[in-house]
């Protein structure tokens, strides 16, 4: 985006010395212009944990399976907790889009939650190629 002049760059000069991106007029109609296009594809989940519990292949008493839905269920906790403490700071006004861009995080966070909280009694019941 620097490169294109959409965006200029700066270093913090000292501490962390981070980034600083600031949008350009150029960057400014360019994000005018995207945001008139029609956004049609669904939605893509790309996610480590999801497959490396597609390709799991525990043996019996490996707790790899176990470990990663506690690791996962957890980190989404803690996500989810990150979201309800934007809410409740009240910085994103109820009827936003940026409230309703949180809500639909909060609710994936949810069902992640729930997700990994039942995989452990899911894929315990049948593995492929092993008896249930």
């Amino acid at each position: 985006m620097a490169r294109g002049g959409l965006v200029t760059e700066t270093r913090e000069p000292e501490g962390r010395r981070r980034r600083l991106l600031a949008v350009t007029d150029a960057g400014r109609d360019a994000l005018a212009g995207w945001l008139t296009t029609r956004a049609t594809e669904p939605t893509r989940i790309h996610d480590d944990a999801l497959l490396r519990l597609y390709f799991a292949r525990p043996g019996p008493g490996d707790p790899t399976v176990l470990t990663l839905a506690a690791d996962q269920e957890r980190a989404h906790q803690e996500r989810l907790a990150l979201y309800d403490g934007l809410v409740a700071s009240g910085r994103l006004p109820e009827g936003s889009p940026q409230r309703a861009t949180l809500e639909l995080g909060r609710r994936f966070e949810e069902a992640a939650v729930r997700f990994w909280a039942e995989v452990p009694a899911a894929v315990g019941a049948a593995l492929p190629g092993e008896p249930a």
